[in-house]
């Protein structure tokens, strides 16, 4: 049996809440930009993101067991792109993006979402306080826009981890879809230590 696992980023993966480089200087930090709007004369955002340490480290394990692993977030497009191309997945061999072609509000591809899929999915839900109607709403209807076969994965085995379990519906909690971590913030004071990195996780 197939598993997806949902994996918010803000607070779960990374964090943007303050500038403390010289403070952390053992996390691993970028800074972004993206436009705040969709359009390539739009004025642009910075930001100094921060890793989660062993979040990749942590991805990658479950990848190579055979997990398939979906980014959601309430950011926009725009946003996320730029927060995995500078720092969580440069690569793309975590959540492989589709390339920029006319916008870039594009979708983002079938491993990662932002508030525009979100947006459309919701059916109605309040967007302001749930992020879908189920968790199994997600797995379907992605694969149904980006052309996946809808049987692949069993919707039983999917599930999320987030750092504010409050997001999803009370339905999601009852079938243990949920994982709950902490809030990833810069104010803890971590240290670079094995032990620490544990913690995290």
């Amino acid at each position: 049996q197939s598993v997806t696992l949902l994996v918010d980023m803000d607070r779960t993966l990374v964090d943007n809440s303050g500038t403390l480089i010289s403070n952390f200087p053992h996390l691993e930090v970028a800074e972004i930009s993206y436009p705040l709007e969709a359009s390539p004369t739009a004025p642009h955002r910075k930001e100094v993101v921060a890793l989660r340490p062993g979040a990749v480290k942590f991805l990658r394990v479950l990848k190579a067991f055979g997990v398939e692993i979906v980014l959601v977030s309430k950011s926009r497009r725009r946003r996320i792109r730029a927060i995995l191309e500078r720092l969580v997945d440069p690569t793309g061999s975590l959540f492989p993006l589709r390339p920029q072609v006319t916008s870039l509000d594009a979708p983002l591809g079938p491993y990662a979402m932002g508030a525009e899929d979100i947006t459309q999915q919701a059916r109605g839900a309040s967007y302001a306080t749930k992020r879908s109607s189920r968790v199994e709403a997600y797995c379907r209807e992605q694969r149904m826009e980006m052309g996946m076969p809808l049987g692949a994965p069993d919707t039983r085995a999917a599930f999320v981890l987030d750092d504010n379990p409050a997001d999803w519906h009370d339905e999601d909690h009852e079938e243990g879809r949920i994982i709950y971590i902490p809030s990833f913030t810069w104010a803890g004071q971590w240290t670079g230590s094995v032990d620490e990195e544990v913690r995290y996780w």
